[in-house]
């Protein structure tokens, strides 16, 4: 009779307690196993793709294993995740993917996460919660996705875009990107040296606003009342004035030419036209000062004017009453206000009444002269007709 050859497989050692070691003997677990294939102590999936198990440093593959350089077990890529013995991350690497069985493969990082919890996409540095970068030339760094539209954060390479380093982008045309919408939260820009520019890609100035379609800057108030200011050009000028809007209505503009600001005054544009009430007994009335303010004046600059309270009791019409919770003064919840430009016409008013009394006062003196000659004529006639002794 013949008989085959058994051959038998004989571990190493079975431990107390039905421990297992696999070329090792087992302290640490049931199961130990030491040495495979290269830095493999295990893999599973015969041949086609499957899972493997490495030692130093410990990793999991998929579709992948490592033996002197990544490999993947079948066509396609692989991934392989492990712990990073020398910071002690954990680490996602893709594989590239192989035309062929069993092929070496390329190893590129997609996710890391430190100890300390942060997570870093397609990068393994930085000290953020949340660090992401972007996987290849002109690829987003994030993208946030909607249930139509999807916003991007990416840092462009491509040529046109060299002077952009980071682009936030609102998913869609007329879309709209909010940085910080809660009330009383603060928004800061730059380092001291920023320069902002809103449709403007390389601004000059701190702050450089592009208009778009004729619209310039606004401001408005929860009401909607609102100024704006508008850089135009006119008909007749090759440079443009900049106009000033109240509620969608042209106040004035400051001329290009020499900086002055102009108000519109045109009788076409005014109605219930009156002459002013006489103003000279007013205009004397008034008590010009000298005087400092106590607030935003660190200096003591001296200066002139009128006191607003003064003013109204004798033209109240160049004088205003602002109240407000928060005005900016050591908590004062109103304030008189005083429109100086008002006096030029009441001046003009007043300088017009003195003229008339100058004139009406030439006149009587002119008479008086008139009758003093015609007194003195008639006395010379009268000497000579009688001659004295």
């Amino acid at each position: 009779m013949n008989y085959k050859p058994w051959f038998f497989l004989f571990l190493p050692i079975v431990g107390l307690a039905q421990n297992v070691g696999i070329g090792i003997i087992p302290t640490k677990a049931k199961l130990e196993v030491s040495g495979a294939v290269g830095n493999n102590v295990a893999i599973f999936g015969g041949d086609g793709a499957g899972i493997s198990l490495q030692q130093n440093w410990p990793a999991i593959g998929f579709n992948q294993y490592y033996n002197g350089g990544n490999y993947n077990m079948a066509v396609g890529g692989g991934w392989i995740i492990y712990l990073d013995m020398n910071n002690g991350s954990i680490c996602f690497d893709a594989t590239t993917p192989t035309v062929s069985p069993n092929a070496p493969s390329g190893q590129v990082r997609r996710m890391s996460i430190t100890q300390n919890g942060n997570v870093h996409l397609n990068t393994d540095w930085g000290n953020a919660s949340l660090t992401a970068g972007s996987s290849g030339t002109g690829i987003a760094a994030a993208q946030f996705r909607g249930t139509q539209y999807n916003s991007l954060f990416y840092e462009p390479s491509s040529v046109g875009n060299t002077g952009r380093n980071t682009i936030i982008n609102a998913g869609k045309a007329g879309g709209v990107v909010l940085l910080n919408d809660k009330p009383g939260g603060n928004l800061y820009i730059g380092g001291g040296t920023t320069k902002v520019g809103i449709n403007s890609v390389n601004p000059t100035d701190i702050l450089e606003v592009k208009q778009y379609n004729g619209r310039g800057l606004a401001l408005i108030n929860t009401g909607f009342n609102y100024w704006q200011l508008f850089v135009e050009k006119n008909l007749v000028e090759f440079a443009g004035d900049m106009y000033v809007y109240f509620g969608g209505n042209n106040l004035g503009n400051f001329y290009q030419g020499d900086g002055k600001y102009y108000s519109y005054s045109d009788r076409r544009v005014k109605t219930n036209i009156q002459d002013l009430n006489p103003a000279l007994p007013g205009i004397l009335a008034l008590q010009p000062k000298q005087y400092q303010f106590k607030y935003g004046n660190p200096g003591g600059t001296q200066s002139i004017g009128l006191i607003a309270q003064e003013a109204r009791a004798v033209f109240p019409e160049i004088t205003g009453h602002v109240e407000g919770d928060d005005l900016g003064y050591g908590g004062m919840k109103d304030l008189y206000t005083m429109d100086y430009n008002a006096l030029g016409p009441l001046t003009i008013k007043a300088i017009q009444e003195q003229q008339l009394r100058v004139e009406k006062l030439k006149a009587q003196v002119a008479a008086l002269q008139q009758r003093i000659a015609q007194a003195e004529k008639l006395l010379g006639k009268t000497t000579t007709s009688n001659p004295t002794n």
